[in-house]
């Protein structure tokens, strides 16, 4: 198998990952009722995974500047903390193709900051029409139906967390990207989850609350874990617009796992919203010409 081919596998087993964790999290909050105990219990795994990873690749890599700690103790605020909470908030009561359809704006706002904060890149026709047909995948997602977009309800408080989650993951990728691009990938992984882990087990131990209730926790942050792992391996073998291209087939393999597992509806304009994502991914991805 050649080295581009292992790539692509990688980012498709990523992607099952982490729709599978979706699916394994709706299971895991049925059963908690404690989106912060769960939240808590996937970032110890994540971590765990994060750390034996570069212990068996490149131990040397756990050492870290201060420096870049702190850019690190940003995106486990931003990302492991707001973000992630938001997510796990906002899906116990979101169906799993909102879930992760819609924090797969990411890449738009990625875009924008780019343009209108870092002012370092112009935006493109490319850009444009990629933007476009991403805002109106999640559009056709949260709107569900006809009926709801004849009655003007264009989506749920939870939708819209899920959007501000999404805010707060892209400015952690401009962040990484800037400041953390030479960093061994498993490092950034290993520290940023084990902040985040510190912090809830805190919250947990000073609100009284058990810190594990169910297995489908733990199962979360295994199956989160590898799908870092086996992404950030496939980006090692793979182009950055392949790779973003490939791991936006997540919502379609959580919608088909949501229909298997949990019996979750999706509509044709939930589908036509998954077709409107990958041609917005394909246009981002795009060289300009």
């Amino acid at each position: 198998m050649d080295k581009k081919t292992a790539g692509i596998f990688f980012i498709i087993a990523a992607s099952l990952m982490w729709a599978i964790e979706t699916i394994l999290g709706k299971i895991a909050l049925a059963q908690s009722q404690d989106f912060i105990q769960t939240t808590f219990v996937r970032s110890a795994i994540i971590a765990l995974v994060g750390f034996f990873f570069v212990l068996f690749t490149n131990r040397h890599a756990l050492k870290v500047s201060a420096d870049k700690l702190s850019k690190i103790a940003y995106i486990a605020l931003a990302a492991a903390l707001i973000a992630d909470s938001l997510f796990y908030f906002a899906l116990f009561k979101s169906p799993v193709i909102n879930a992760t359809l819609i924090p797969h704006l990411q890449p738009v706002f990625i875009v924008l900051f780019g343009f209108f904060v870092l002012k370092q890149d112009r935006l493109s026709k490319n850009d444009y029409i990629g933007i476009v047909c991403m805002v109106l995948a999640a559009f056709l997602v949260a709107t569900q139906t006809p009926e709801n977009l004849l009655s003007f309800h264009f989506g749920t408080f939870e939708d819209m967390l899920l959007v501000i989650a999404a805010v707060f993951w892209a400015t952690t990728a401009i962040v990484a990207k800037k400041y953390l691009s030479e960093m061994n990938t498993g490092t950034i992984v290993f520290y940023r989850f084990l902040m985040a882990a510190i912090v809830f087990a805190l919250f947990l131990f000073g609100t009284g609350k058990s810190f594990f209730s169910n297995i489908f926790q733990a199962m979360v942050g295994l199956t989160a874990g590898f799908g870092f792992i086996f992404y950030y391996a496939g980006l090692k073998r793979t182009k950055a617009a392949q790779a973003s291209a490939i791991e936006s087939f997540t919502p379609l393999f959580a919608g088909i796992l949501g229909f298997l597992f949990l019996g979750e509806i999706v509509t044709i304009m939930q589908i036509a919203g998954v077709g409107a994502l990958l041609v917005g991914v394909f246009f981002l991805s795009k060289k300009d010409n």
